[in-house]
């Protein structure tokens, strides 16, 4: 299985640089895309930021029912589990959150929510994890996963 942020679900569910790299990977992929809250909280809240920002301003963002079509495609998938949602020891991801902040932010300039996701997919045992932030792959390699993008 790999873990992904909230990049490549980007990716997938909105037309961007990104999305034929992401939709390549996902379709040939034999194992199963495994998404966690965090992510799936942040993308939810990023697409209805980039439809806000779109009314407010029609060159920013991206018009809501897009970022609506997107966030029901991710409900879609998550149903048929071709996404599996899955849980963790916050306590343990914790802990792991800031070994890695400790060690890596003053290297990387990570974001919190970026260490975050590592260490999850680190908790899970993941071995392969998939985002096009420069910054979390640097951090992700750190620690010995794979970022194949």
């Amino acid at each position: 299985m790999a873990c992904c942020d909230t990049s490549f679900l980007c990716a997938l569910y909105v037309l961007q640089v990104n999305s034929v790299r992401a939709n390549a990977w996902y379709q040939a992929s034999e194992t199963s895309l495994v998404v966690t809250d965090l992510v799936l909280l942040e993308f939810r809240q990023s697409i209805r930021l980039q439809s806000w920002l779109h009314a407010q301003d029609r060159t920013k963002g991206f018009a809501g029912h897009l970022g609506q079509r997107a966030i029901n495609s991710l409900a879609s998938h998550l149903a048929e589990g071709r996404l599996v949602q899955t849980g963790y020891d916050w306590t343990s991801v914790a802990g792991l959150t800031e070994r890695l902040s400790a060690q890596h932010t003053a290297r990387f300039g990570c974001r919190i929510f970026d260490i975050l996701l590592v260490a999850v997919s680190l908790s899970l045992g993941e071995r392969e994890f998939l985002t096009f932030d420069s910054r979390q792959r640097l951090l992700a390699e750190a620690e010995g996963l794979t970022v194949p993008l």
